[in-house]
């Protein structure tokens, strides 16, 4: 597997963990609502939990789609904030598992430590 690869199967894993906080939406919102928060999820744990460089990451990809809005960089700021708050565990267990694949271990022993760590919250999550 290459690391491509191993990325698209880290974000269907956490993303079908996420889907699970946003059951009173509908399908189609809940799967929107989790991209966009794995997103955020990624940005903060690309930048070791740093709200403020997660947010220029997502403003600077955005407004190069859609243009530099004010509006834009508050929604971001506030979406970042809420998912910094509520989805610690998710933002540390990215930060953590893109370390140990750029120091090369096997990706495939990293991508049954995402289900285990994410089933294991999951299962605090509803204690």
């Amino acid at each position: 597997m290459d690391y491509q690869q191993f990325l698209a199967k880290a974000k269907e894993i956490f993303k079908t963990h996420l889907k699970k906080f946003f059951t009173e939406f509908s399908s189609m919102e809940s799967e929107e609502l989790a991209e966009k928060t794995y997103s955020d999820v990624m940005a903060l744990g690309y930048n070791h939990g740093s709200i403020d460089l997660a947010i220029g990451d997502l403003y600077e990809i955005q407004s190069a789609m859609f243009g530099e809005d004010p509006e834009l960089l508050d929604l971001l700021s506030k979406r970042v904030n809420l998912t910094s708050t509520n989805f610690r565990k998710e933002v540390s267990l990215f930060s953590d598992i893109h370390k140990k694949s750029q120091a090369g271990e096997p990706l495939n022993d990293l991508l049954e430590e995402i289900r285990n760590q994410l089933a294991q919250q999951r299962d605090e999550h509803y204690d």
